[in-house]
């Protein structure tokens, strides 16, 4: 079986935290690790346990523009790679401290970047037949346009979120920021030979913005085990999210979530609500538990993972109601999803109508949905949930087979290596 030599390059790496990484690592799970090779700055990636090549961006590479690029120098993102996990837990708390500062100007600061004579001779040793990009930043896409301009190498972007459409809408060098970003954006995809996206809608979409024809490719999973487990602990009710909390994407309705519980816990309902997701989640969460919520981290493996979904009585899959959040997320589809819908654990959608999740749960009907911001409306589901937990849902078998149909891995990374293997026959 033919697999071509792919170079990512990409904001991160295989990892088990964030949805990219996820995302990554079970798209590539049956490629053989010496015919890849990854360009990232990733935090999270453990050079002592992959067996794949690697080259970790650094400040040399990708960096924000002088003069910023000193004093910001130890809170910068890219020089975090490679750092202990004490150095990076002191660049977050400085970069905590920068708060008003990140939201006039850090948060849009312009980036340079610089195919190193590292980077070059990387890529050169590594001789890829192809690139393959889920792109990033301003600085990393003119990254990968200054690694085209050495390469003749087909180029596959894969779109996992709109980020087009909500990045830089505030700071200082917003407006100079979209500019670029839009620059780069419209060069990559002149130079594309496939573009991939995340759902049938986000294809769709950008038909209509570029009138460029796209393949959806979705995340899928090897098939968990088949054990839903009964989770009797006195009777509790245990409401759980597992994965990231971001400001621009999940805060605001975990939060709705967290006060609708802390109601009901008050009403002597026996109900929990249990967030796993990293440190920078819960630090965002902590000012607002109550004694009915509680912040743990994340799994540790993916044995871990499927019994946490698998023993809980309901998953949450938020998404914030605000107009930045839904432009990020309008057609994309959490890398969460599949292991959800394999769960055999009912599912309660919260977040606003017309995004691809929502109209996806609402098409196949596999989940609870609120589709509007409404303390009142989430009270009066999580009781009737609560209420009817010894009942089966009937939306179980539905997300059981919408599974079956779309997120098993086999046939998505099957269709994933010809379609990289067209390109190199093209």
């Amino acid at each position: 079986m033919e697999y071509p030599k792919v170079l990512i390059i990409s904001p991160v790496s295989f990892n088990q935290v964030t949805g990219g990484g996820i995302f990554l690592r079970n798209l590539f799970s049956d490629w053989p690790t010496n015919r890849i090779s990854v360009v990232h700055h990733d935090p999270l990636w453990d050079e002592n346990t992959s067996t794949v090549n690697s080259f970790r961006l650094t400040n040399r590479e990708l960096s924000f523009c002088w003069p910023f690029s000193k004093f910001l120098s130890l809170t910068s993102p890219y020089s975090l790679a490679g750092q202990a996990p004490s150095s990076i837990a002191c660049s977050s708390i400085k970069r905590s401290l920068l708060k008003p500062l990140q939201y006039c100007v850090y948060s849009s600061l312009p980036e340079r970047s610089k195919l190193t004579t590292q980077l070059h001779q990387f890529i050169s040793k590594e001789k890829p037949d192809l690139i393959y990009t889920i792109l990033g930043s301003n600085g990393l896409m003119s990254l990968i346009r200054n690694v085209l301009k050495i390469s003749l190498m087909p180029l596959c972007i894969h779109i996992m979120d709109d980020w087009i459409s909500s990045s830089h809408t505030h700071g200082v060098f917003a407006y100079s920021n979209r500019r670029a970003m839009t620059q780069h954006f419209s060069n990559l995809l002149s130079q594309c030979d496939q573009l991939l996206t995340i759902s049938d809608a986000m294809s769709a979409e950008y038909f209509q913005r570029y009138r460029l024809t796209s393949i959806s490719l979705m995340n899928a999973i090897p098939d968990p085990p088949n054990s839903r487990l009964t989770q009797e602990t006195g009777g509790i009710f245990r409401l759980v999210y597992i994965g990231s909390v971001l400001q621009n994407a999940q805060l605001a309705s975990i939060i709705d979530v967290m006060r609708a519980v802390q109601n009901l816990s008050n009403s002597r309902c026996n109900i929990q609500f249990h967030v796993y997701c990293n440190t920078s989640g819960y630090s965002l969460l902590a000012p607002h538990l109550g004694s009915a919520s509680f912040i743990h981290p994340l799994p540790t493996s993916d044995t871990h993972f499927f019994d946490m979904l698998s023993t809980a009585s309901c998953l949450l899959l938020p998404s914030n109601f605000d107009v930045n959040s839904v432009k990020h997320i309008k057609f994309s589809l959490p890398a969460k999803l599949p292991a959800y819908l394999a769960s055999r654990t009912p599912i309660l959608l919260y977040g606003p109508p017309g995004t691809a999740q929502s109209d996806y749960a609402i098409a196949d009907q596999w989940a609870e949905v609120i589709n509007q911001r409404s303390q009142r409306r989430l009270c009066s589901k999580l009781l009737s949930m609560y209420n009817n937990k010894a009942q089966p849902s009937p939306y179980v078998q539905n997300a059981y087979r919408c599974y079956l149909r779309n997120h098993r891995i086999k046939p998505n990374t099957e269709r994933f290596r010809k379609i990289l293997c067209s390109l190199t026959h093209a």
